[in-house]
């Protein structure tokens, strides 16, 4: 109890304040409304400077010593609340985050706080909440996005000025994959994948690549993995007439996105890159040569195999001939007997032949000379006898070896 000897307009000041009232305009009053108090102990003569927190705090030059005393009073002007104050985000994931706040400075609530209203932008997020709450969780928000949330506090006299708070929800990964995926080929080894972003709307954070993967199904365990930040890629050094299947996705920092719908592409023919196999040449009489084979591995075929291609070679002369048979095995007939053939194959696309198997060499097996003895000549040493001489036929017309002569 304070009398209100010396009781002014600052000493009401301070109390307004200790009360938690707007402390503007704060104005005493004494015993004429309040009435007077009665001895033993009062306060009198309080000396405020304005800016004490409390009443205490403020120096009295002593007591009211008399029976009776007007009491002091203070008339305070009643206002809005402070802001709340340490608004903070807790983000939990790219849709989900809650808000926090403390109550508006005690000097500045101006009376007891009864309501908290809360709202968050670019949503229908808004909540009226009890005075006690000082959190609010928020679900279901977009990623990536940038949302500020506002906290109001309101007395019995209304609402004050909000406390602000700007975040943003982390990226999530894409719900849409790339879009206009398709392919180009080229030529027998290249093929260019164009597409576009994503929509718009379905970004859930920047894009930070694009990963497009290849699977040849002649071996899908070789897939291959490329990385770019462009929306073309040209895969070059692939396999001749392979079918290669391909996809894209994006992806943001939280990972990858759904892949487009997988499309196939077969590159074009060439000409075949390995030789035939199982190549075998046997000798069949004095005049033909059977030729058998398998068509080259398939990894080396390099599209559909039209025929084939078959050498044959004299080896003394050099005389070369050529043979296509679509079959995989030919005879060749009209040869010399006793002769040395060089012999091989290749195979052939619509593009082109292929390299030769190894030469192999054959030997047609003999045949009759089909040419006379050279050089014959005749001697008579005497009436009764005949000497006669010749030379071989020639080399070229023995058709092998000459064990003898018929002489008649």
């Amino acid at each position: 109890r304070i009398c209100s000897d010396g009781w002014d307009d600052t000493d009401a000041t301070v109390v307004c304040r200790q009360l938690g009232y707007f402390t503007q305009g704060s104005v005493t009053t004494n015993g004429l409304l309040y009435g007077s108090s009665v001895y033993p102990l009062l306060w009198k003569n309080a000396m405020c400077v304005g800016n004490e927190s409390r009443l205490r705090e403020c120096k009295m030059l002593g007591f009211w010593s008399l029976d009776r005393c007007n009491t002091s009073g203070v008339r305070c002007n009643p206002s809005y609340p402070g802001a709340p104050q340490n608004i903070s985000a807790n983000v939990f994931n790219s849709t989900s985050l809650t808000i926090s706040w403390r109550p508006p400075l005690a000097e500045r609530t101006y009376g007891a706080i009864v309501l908290y209203y809360f709202y968050l932008t670019s949503t229908s997020f808004s909540y009226n909440l009890s005075p006690n709450t000082t959190s609010q969780q928020v679900n279901g928000l977009l990623p990536y996005t940038t949302y500020a949330c506002y906290v109001w506090a309101s007395n019995s006299f209304g609402w004050g000025p909000y406390a602000y708070i700007q975040v943003t929800t982390p990226p999530s990964v894409l719900t849409q994959n790339p879009t206009n995926f398709s392919a180009s080929v080229v030529n027998s080894t290249c093929i260019v994948l164009t597409w576009s972003p994503p929509v718009l709307s379905w970004y859930n954070g920047p894009l930070l690549n694009y990963s497009i993967e290849i699977i040849p199904q002649m071996d899908t365990t070789q897939r291959s993995l490329i990385s770019t930040m462009q929306t073309l890629v040209i895969l070059s050094s692939l396999h001749p007439f392979y079918n290669y299947t391909c996809t894209v996705a994006a992806y943001t920092a939280a990972g990858k996105g759904p892949s487009t719908p997988p499309i196939t592409v077969t590159t074009l023919q060439d000409a075949p890159s390995g030789p035939p196999v199982r190549f075998k040449a046997t000798a069949n009489g004095s005049t033909s040569i059977i030729m058998e084979w398998g068509p080259p591995v398939p990894s080396k075929q390099n599209g559909i195999i039209l025929g084939y291609t078959v050498t044959i070679t004299t080896v003394i002369t050099g005389q070369m001939q050529r043979l296509n048979t679509t079959n995989t095995s030919i005879t060749v007939n009209l040869l010399k007997p006793y002769t040395d053939y060089s012999c091989s194959v290749s195979a052939r696309t619509v593009i082109g032949s292929g390299p030769q198997v190894i030469p192999q060499l054959v030997q047609t097996k003999e045949g009759s000379p089909t040419g006379s003895p050279l050089n014959i000549s005749h001697t008579t040493p005497n009436p009764d006898t005949l000497i006669l001489t010749w030379s071989p036929p020639d080399p070229s017309y023995r058709n092998g070896v000459v064990r003898g002569y018929l002489v008649v």
